[in-house]
Parts: C-alpha cells; structure tokens; sequence
C-alpha cells in the first residue's frame, strides 16, 4: 500500500511540474526548469528550478527589482520550500511574493533567502502572513529588525550568516519558544545582548564562529537548559568567566579554538560533567587553574594545541576520572624532564595524544605502563636525542610513534630482551640526525627483519616513513636504514697512536685498524701488548678473533704476523707488497686482502698453500704479468669453488680482464717448452727432407709438373702464373646495378689505383656489344683469375647474378681453384633467399665484408699475387701494348 501511494505522489509531482513549466511569461528550457523574461527588454529576469522533492528555486540574474508578476499563472501548490537566490527584498511580504509564483504561502515550512543583492534590512513585514514558518536561512543582508520574528514564532532553526550584521537586537528571538538551532556564522558581530536568548529555552545549537565577538556574558546562556553545541571559535574573545556555563548541564561540544583566549577561570566548565569535545586550541593559554576539567568526566576529545601551555601549567587540570580518548597539545611550550610525574598519569584511557611541536626530550613512564589502549602518539618537532628499547615498550600491542625532526641520533636496543607477548612498533623518524654506530645495530637488525638473539622475534618494527629515514656513517655518508649493512657496524674499545680498537657485533671480532700511518714493516706494531692490556678475550667467550687493517701504508712484507694464531682477517690493501710468503701469514687465516699492491704473479709455493685452504681473497688493482708464467695462477683463479671475490675486476696490466683471457691468449701453443722442443726437431726434419726435395724436384721439374697435373694431384704445387698465364684479366666484378655506385666509387678505384695494380672486367665497359649475354659472362668468367660476386639483397633479386655466380662456381670446381670471392655489401640476406650453391658457399667459405677495418688487407691477399711484382712491372708496359692491340682503350678509374 505504501509503494503504491509513494509511486503516486511521483506521478502527481511530474504532472504537477509538466503543467507548470511555461506558464506566465516563462518558457521551458530543460525539464523541471524554466526562465522568466519581459516584454519589455526581452531580458530574462530569473530561472526557475522545480524538484520532485516539494522544492522551488528561483535565481534572479539581474541587479534590479524581480518582477514576480512574470510568472503570474503558474501553479506550484504542492511546494513545501522555497529558495531565493541573488534577489533582493522585496517591497512587500514574501506572502505576497509566494502568491504571485503559484507557491501556497501555508503550504511552505522552509524559506531561504540568498546572496541578497543590494544587502537590505530583513523587516517584520517581510515574514508577515507566514505563521507556520520552520526554517528560515538569510545570507547577505546588512541587518534584521528588532521584531523581525514577530509573526514566525514557530520558527525552529534560524540561520543569518555570510553578512555585514554586526549587531543583534536583545529582543530578536523573544518568546520563540520552538526554537532549536541558531547560526549566527560568518558575520560581523561584535557584542551580543546578555538577554538574546532569554526567551528562547528550547535552543539546543548556537553557531557563531568567524565574527568579532569579544566576549561572553554570564548570563548569555544562562536560560538554555537543553543546549548541547556551541561554536564560537574565530572570534576575538579573551577570557572565559567562571559562570559563562553554569547551567548548561547537558552540553556536550564546545569549540572556542583560534580565538585570543589567555584566562579561564576555575569553574567555567566545572557543571560542564556531559560534556564529550572541547576546543581550545590555538589561542593564548599559558596554564590552565588546578581542577579546570576535573568535573568533565564525560570529555572523550580535547584539543589545546597552538597555545603558550607548560607541563606544570595543564597539571591537575584534567579530569579527575579516566576519560579522554584524544588530546591535542601540539604546538606549546611543553617541557618533560622526568619520566614520572606526568600531567595525564591518571588518563589510561588515552588512545591518540599529540605532543608535537613542544620541548619534550623523554618518554613520560606512563605512556609505557599505564595507557592499555594507545594508538598513536606524535613527538615530531621536539629535542629528543636517543631512544631506548625500554621507552619503546607499551601495554598496547600495536602502537604508532611519530618522532620526525627531532635530534635523535641513536635508537638504543643495547639492554633489550625478549617480551612475553609480540608487539608491533611503527616509527616515522625523517630528519633526524641518526648515526650508523654500535649502539643502533639492534635496532637496524630487528627493522630489517634480520636475527636480533636478545629480542627473539618478540617485537616487529617497521619505519612508515622509511624512504626519507637515513643514519650517517663515520665518513659522513648517508645511508637509508633498510641498506646499511649491519655486518659491518663495530663498536669503539679504545685506541692508540697507531691503531684503534673496535668489537664487531655482527660475529664478535675484534677490528684492529692502522691504517693510513705510512708504516713499512711490521716491527712497527706491538699488537701482542696492546692486545693483552685491553684483555680482549673477555667480548668473544674467551677465544678473541681478530680483523687486522693495514691499508694505504708502505709495507713491502708480511714479516711479523706469522705470530698471531688468532687473526682470521687480514686486509693489507694498497702497500708495496711484490710478492707473500706463506712463512709470514697466519696460521689460521681466513680471509685476505691484498688489492691495489705490486703482485705481479702469485708463486707455486703460495698457490700451493691456498689450494690446501678455504681462504677468501681479495686480488685487484694488482699489475698481473699476463704470460706464461702466470699459467699456474690462470688455473687458480678458475676454479669454481675457489672464494676470490673480485675475480671478474682483476687487470692484466695492459689493462685487459683476466676473465675475458683463455690459457692460449696467456701463453700460445708454440711458445710451451714441451711444443718449442719439438717444434724445432720437426723443423730440422723438415729442413733436411726440403733441401732433398727442391733438389730432386729442379732436376726433373717439367715431368713432375706434367704428370701432377695429368692426373689431378698436388695441384697446389703449381702456380697460379702457370695455371692462368693465358687469362686478361685479374677480377671479374659481378654485381647488381642497384650496388653500382659502391663499385664505381669505392671497389673498382682501389683495385686498380692501390698496390698491386689489378686488371678488372666490367660489363659495361669490357663486353662487347650485340653478343648474346650469357656467353659474355661465361668469356669473363673464364678470363678473369677471380671471380667477385657483391652479395647483397639486391644482388639476390638479379637474375643475371645467380647466373654470374654460377659460372664462376662452376669455373672453380673445373679448374679445383678458389676463383670466388664474396664481398658481403650490407647485412647478409637471410637464408631462404639464397641460392641453393650460394648458401652453401656462404656457409662453408670465408667472405669478406664491406665496412671491416681490414678488408682492403683481405680483399688484395685473396685476389692473386704472382711471385715476383717487380718482374710484373717491368711487364706492364708491354701487356698493355698487347691489351691495347686486342681490345679498344678503357676508361681508367684512377
């Protein structure tokens, strides 16, 4: 029944706004809206905007008088608010103005009035006739009657704000006896009457923040049994009497914050015992009197930030039961200096506190022992310098501590134990000067999730604002928490003119450091003294190990160390040393350092003693003699188990990487003892088996040469002079026309202008015109000692290209000689564009490409080369003559 009345009441609504839309002189302009123009202008005057919900909004859109009578004729009967927007105040009653819109006047509850133009003065007459009037909302106006209200006495909420009023009659609200909220915001006034609210009892919120207000009579609120909100804060008040409030029993929230408030008189919120918020902050305060808030037993959020408050100044101000869950005092002159007696000791209810922007140095005992329920407390901006794990411990499991900016420059987890339930700490600690020392290595160690053995995994930390957090190590280097490796923090013991003394927490060594004191020997040291008078053995169970540091000195030998049985680490980098000798090291050394030394080589005898160990090594920026006496060490290096932790940065001292060298490049073949022995006996062998040879073979040269050759056998023994004495040419240059600017400007120029001389065959240039072509190329082919195919994708693409290629192929197979020589011009073409035979060719011979630093080098040592040049010079000059009478002259490239 209820759906069907409510789809009812939709349905008259549509119908009621369909038939009102282009009434009077107004037009339709999208549903439910309208404007209004004059016949006169033909300016639109105002829109109108009608909602399913009973509401009418009018907005005028010109400074002058709004002449209602436009919409005379339309009919909104149903309308149950009205809303005025930058229109001014009419002459006459708003009745009257409601009458000529089609708006029953009895049928409103609530009237707005806003951005009255032109301000005006709200007069009675204007409300007149509206005697059932709830709410009525006015912006903009400069003043209201006296009697404004006379004929609204049903009026429950009023609001006159966001204008020039600077003063309210004492009679405004007389006898208004329904009414509940009053809003008085954002205007000017200064003073209001004592008596504005003696008629109105049944007033539960008053709004009068953002005026100039001054100050509160005792009386103001005096007859307001029922008030529960108030709001004055941005006013200009001063001090808060002691009866301001003495009846307002039931008041629950009162903001008075950025006002000028510097005295608050004992009793002003002692009736106050509902009262659940207040706001004082950012006002004057220097102290609040003993007891100010001790009968507030219901106060669950105080804010007294932004004041001039001291830690004696709020003591024994607070209530005197457990109550507040949020406290606000940032922003003071807050000073902490002992760890009991804190102001809020009896507030163990307390859930967010904020104590930032004070001069606290301390966490106050009770934060740790007394408030169960902490959430979050703010320490920013305050002088802390040190936490310590103690202070961190809380009866809350979970709890957020925000220390950013203040001077804490260790977190000391040196006393902590482990808890009997987990906690779980958030940190926020960005610009603080914290430093990567001993005494912050537990603390690191339990953020990075790393094993802590005196926390025991009892508490989880985390920094929220982790990428802005950093600790300074002792050569002023910044480094984020969550990098810095605690492994390598150590912790001072003592020192001398030579050397300081520090404990590792990591794995309990004693660091022994002299560095950088231009020592030549180790005679200089007396560690076994210094050693025994600091009595070291009592920080590692009684068997001390030992780090020593000896970098940037002048050592030359290791002489002396051999004594210490309990050093394990040596690091010894950036000496003088040229050679180790496994006598002066330690006898149970793990790990050593020699980088940026004289080691040329390491020796047999001390490659031989680290392979009997599991020692660590560090070797670079050493010159190693990359040669083969270093084959042994080459060796070293590669095996896999083998710990030399910068093997990938060792240099040979031409500047070469170890790694990138094979035991060839080290030391090739030919030059091994074992290889150059026999070397020489093959070679004499060889000598004496030659000389018998050339002397059989120049005795009986043409037969051997005839029968050789007859049947196909040692061929190589026969020169090419011989084979192609009767051929023109040197090269014949086989190539697309597309590569022919290549050829032209590039290949052919440095075959005949370079030295040797070659003589080359071009189509173009070499073939006689009219021939069939396939038979030109097969004649250039067979008249030329090589044969040159530019391979390139456009070579692919000629047919005339295969065809060259395969003559020349085929020449190569006849005569078994490597007549063919590819120039790769360009990337090679991929595989399944090749030629079958040029695949093949490509994949089982060398080619030259196009663009090597070397390939004028390999271009001329593939081509021929007859034995004697000289003799081929003095012969120049008659082939030429004999070229000349056989064929006409060719164009010189040269």
């Amino acid at each position: 029944m209820l759906q069907q009345i409510f789809y009812f009441t939709v349905l008259a609504w549509m119908w009621i706004a369909v038939e009102a839309m282009g009434c009077g002189m107004c037009e339709e302009t999208v549903q439910n809206s309208m404007t209004c123009s004059s016949t006169a202008d033909q300016k639109v005057k105002f829109s109108v905007d009608v909602s399913l919900k009973g509401k009418i909004r009018l907005q005028c859109l010109h400074s002058t008088e709004a002449d209602y009578s436009l919409m005379e004729g339309c009919d909104f009967s149903s309308v149950t608010h009205a809303e005025f927007l930058g229109c001014a105040l009419p002459n006459v009653s708003y009745k009257e103005v409601l009458y000529k819109i089609g708006v029953n006047p009895e049928s409103v509850r609530s009237l707005a009035f806003l951005n009255v133009s032109k301000n005006g003065t709200l007069l009675q007459q204007h409300l007149e006739g509206l005697n059932d009037l709830k709410m009525l909302q006015v912006t903009g106006i400069h003043s209201v009657a006296s009697d404004v209200f006379r004929s609204t006495l049903m009026l429950e909420a009023i609001e006159i704000s966001d204008s020039t009023m600077n003063q309210l009659g004492a009679d405004l609200f007389h006898n208004m006896t329904k009414l509940q909220i009053v809003m008085l915001q954002h205007n000017m006034l200064e003073e209001l009457p004592d008596k504005l609210f003696s008629g109105t009892p049944s007033i539960r919120t008053i709004q009068l923040h953002n005026n100039q207000i001054r100050t509160l009579q005792d009386s103001l609120f005096k007859d307001l049994k029922f008030l529960t909100t108030l709001n004055v804060s941005k006013n200009k008040l001063e001090k808060l009497s002691g009866d301001v409030f003495s009846e307002n029993h039931i008041m629950e929230y009162i903001d008075m914050s950025e006002n000028l408030i510097s005295e608050i008189h004992t009793g002003t919120f002692t009736n106050l015992q509902k009262l659940k918020v207040l706001n004082l902050g950012h006002n004057r305060l220097k102290t609040l009197p003993w007891g100010t808030l001790k009968e507030c037993l219901d106060l669950q959020k105080l804010w007294l930030n932004n004041n001039f408050l001291t830690h004696r100044g709020i003591r024994n101000a607070f209530p005197r039961m457990s109550s507040l869950r949020y406290l606000d005092l940032g922003y003071n002159n807050i000073s902490i200096r002992s760890m009991s007696n804190f102001a809020l000791h009896n507030q163990t209810k307390l859930q967010y506190l904020f104590l930032n922007n004070n001069n606290i140095s301390i966490i106050p005992d009770s934060l740790n022992n007394v408030y169960v329920d902490l959430v979050r407390v703010d320490f920013s901006w305050n002088s802390f310098e040190v936490l310590n794990y103690t202070s961190l411990i809380f009866q809350s499991n979970v709890v957020e501590l925000d220390f950013k900016f203040n001077n804490i420059e260790t977190v000391d987890f040196t006393f902590s134990f482990s808890l009997h339930k987990k906690k779980t700490m958030t940190l926020a600690l960005e610009g603080n000067p914290l430093l990567c020392h001993c005494r912050t290595y537990g603390f690191l160690r339990m953020l990075q999730g790393l094993p802590f053995v005196r926390v025991n995994n009892t508490m989880e930390i985390t920094v929220k604002d982790i990428e802005e957090a950093f600790c300074q190590l002792p050569s002023g280097e910044l480094v984020n928490l969550m990098e810095m490796q605690t492994e390598t923090i150590t912790c001072r013991l003592t020192a001398d003119d030579v050397c300081s003394y520090d404990f590792r927490l990591f794995d309990g060594r004693i660091v022994i450091d002299c560095s950088y004191q231009n020592l030549k020997s180790i005679g200089f040291l007396n560690l076994s003294k210094s050693i025994e008078f600091l009595n070291l053995s009592k920080y590692n169970n009684n068997k001390p190990n030992y780090t020593l540091i000896l970098a940037n000195n002048r050592l030359t030998s290791l002489a002396g160390l051999q004594i210490y049985t309990n050093l394990l680490n040596l690091v010894v980098p950036y000496n003088k040393l040229s050679s180790i000798n496994t006598s002066h090291l330690p006898p149970n050394l793990k790990a050593l350092d020699v980088r940026g030394n004289n080691l040329t080589n390491l020796s047999p005898a001390i490659l031989d003693y680290l392979n009997a160990t599991d020692m660590s090594l560090k070797l670079g920026s050493n010159p190693w003699h990359c040669s083969c006496d270093m084959l042994d060490l080459f060796q070293f290096l590669h095996v896999p188990s083998r710990k030399v932790n910068d093997f990938t940065e060792l240099q040979c001292e031409s500047g070469e990487l170890v790694m990138d060298l094979s035991e060839h490049d080290l030391c090739p073949f030919f030059m091994q003892p074992m290889v150059i022995v026999t070397i020489v006996v093959i070679l004499i062998l060889l000598t004496i088996f030659s000389i018998l040879g050339t002397v059989s073979f120049y005795k009986y040269k043409q037969g051997i040469k005839v029968w050789l050759y007859a049947h196909h056998m040692c061929l190589c023994a026969i020169t090419e002079d011989e084979l192609d004495a009767d051929k023109k040419y040197d090269a014949f240059i086989s190539y697309s026309h597309m590569d022919e600017e290549f050829v032209m400007k590039e290949l052919v120029p440095g075959l005949e202008c370079g030295e040797p001389k070659y003589r080359v065959c071009l189509h173009y240039r070499d073939w006689v015109p009219g021939e069939y072509i396939q038979n030109q190329i097969m004649q250039s082919v067979e008249a030329s000692r090589r044969t040159i195919v530019v391979l390139s994708s456009s070579f692919i693409e000629s047919v005339w290209g295969q065809l060259e290629f395969r003559a020349a192929h085929s020449q190569a197979l006849q005569d078994r000689t490597n007549r063919l020589i590819i120039i790769v011009y360009g990337k090679i073409p991929a595989e399944s564009e090749l030629d079958e035979k040029l695949k093949l060719y490509i994949t089982t011979k060398t080619y030259v490409r196009w663009g090597d630093s070397k390939f004028w080098d390999k271009l001329r040592y593939i081509m021929p080369h007859p034995p004697d040049l000289v003799q081929k010079k003095r012969n120049k000059n008659i082939d030429n003559k004999l070229e000349l009478s056989k064929s006409p002259p060719k164009q010189s490239m040269c």
